[in-house]
Parts: C-alpha cells; structure tokens; sequence
C-alpha cells in the first residue's frame, strides 16, 4: 500500500501489482472426507487468504492446529492494478501424517506423464480453477511464473502447449488474462534445490556462463509471439 503510492508518485502511469505462488491441492484419497476437508482448509490459507487482502483489505485463514493469520488493511484494494499468478504443480494431501502431523503432501502422477527433475506433477487441469479463483479480484491477470525442471527438454514443449493453451481456454472464458511470462529464461539458482533443476530455455554452463538454446525454445517462441504487442492495462481510472 505504502510502495504503491511512492511508485505511483514518481510514475503516475504505472501498473502496479503482486505475484502470488497457488498451487493446485487434490486428495489424497478422492472420496475420504478427512483429506478433501484438508484440500479446502490448505486452499484457504495458501491460495485465498491473499487474494482476500487484495480484494477485501481484510483476511483470515486458519491452518491447523495452531496457525491462525488474520488482518486489515483498507487501503490494499486500492493500490493494486493487476494481478500475478505463478503456477506449476499440484500437492496430494492426506489427512494424518508421520509424527502426529494432521497431515502429509506429495506430489503423484496419476496421468503418467511423469515427474519433472525435481519431483514435481504435471497438471495443466489444476491450473484454470485457480486463474478463475485470482479473477474473482475483478483485476487483470498475470501469469507471472510457469515452467518446469527439465535438463534433457523432454518435457518442455508439450508443458508450454498444455499450458498456454489452458490460459487461451481461460480467455475464451472471459477471464482477463493479459500476458504469460515463463520461468525461466536461463538455468537458474533455486532457493530450495542450488543449481540442480534446469528450468531455462536456455541452457547455463555454470562454469563459463555460456548459454545454448533448448530446442523447446522454439516452440516457446511461436506460442509467444501471440502476446506480442498486445497493451498490457495500465493504472485503473488513469
């Protein structure tokens, strides 16, 4: 709220928004109740309770047994222009874990497609209820981060069809989805994994810092091109 006004100050004609990291939640077992109530309370606190900030200038979420976040801020709704959503995967959860946990997560295949490098599912299904979940904020829409482990680039491709593809279905909806930026553009360091996960495009020799195109590159460049030159919204009302 605080930034937004300085920004705005000194750029009067600046969009201004937040990303916010969702992820798809699912059952571990499809009919048990105790595991699709720990999807809902795991959506709540991890997916909603931000966008109830931004879209309310109050939140509340409880994550059990003993984490509760609540607040009020008025002012928040006011300082956003547009909306970021980054998404890559989905957790299956399961009610009771190891340790007296109340639950566990993992991440499954359950359609065969197989795991990325780091262990993650490949679900582009997961992706539509959440860009119609960050819509309900009556902001433009950002996918600020999307992509995949993938060292080989076996993976890549189909992954940027499936999910540029969700986000023209997502369009047709009538969702305002505005632009698509991939992670990443070059193999990068990850906060939780080093250098391990090659998420680039192009490929980083961490030794030389010479970069070579993956043949996945292309077809993120033909999907690309159509955001190409569309007008992103500026500041709402200017």
């Amino acid at each position: 709220e605080a930034a937004a006004a300085e920004i705005r100050a000194a750029i009067p004609g600046a969009a201004i928004g937040v990303a916010h990291n969702m992820m798809g939640f699912a059952p571990e077992r499809a009919r048990n109740p105790f595991d699709r109530a720990l999807v809902r309370v795991a959506g709540r606190f991890y997916n909603q309770a931000l966008l109830d900030a931004f879209g309310e200038g109050r939140w509340s979420a409880y994550l059990p047994p003993f984490t509760r976040l609540a607040g009020r801020r008025p002012g928040l709704p006011a300082s956003l222009d547009f909306f970021g959503v980054n998404y890559y995967s989905r957790l299956h959860l399961r009610f009771l874990g190891d340790g007296g946990r109340i639950g566990s997560f993992a991440y499954r295949d359950p359609y065969g497609r197989g795991l990325t490098d780091n262990g993650w599912e490949v679900v582009p299904e997961a992706f539509p209820p959440l860009l119609r979940q960050a819509a309900s904020l009556g902001k433009p829409l950002l996918v600020t981060e999307n992509g995949l482990a993938d060292a080989a680039d076996t993976k890549r491709a189909a992954f940027l069809e499936s999910h540029v593809g969700v986000l023209a279905a997502a369009e047709a909806e009538g969702l305002p989805v505005h632009g698509y930026l991939h992670w990443s553009l070059v193999d990068n360091y990850e906060w939780l994994d080093g250098w391990e996960p090659r998420f680039g495009l192009l490929e980083l020799d961490r030794e030389t810092l010479a970069r070579r195109e993956r043949p996945s590159a292309r077809t993120f460049r033909r999907l690309a091109s159509g955001y190409l030159g569309r007008p992103f919204p500026g500041r709402q009302g200017s």
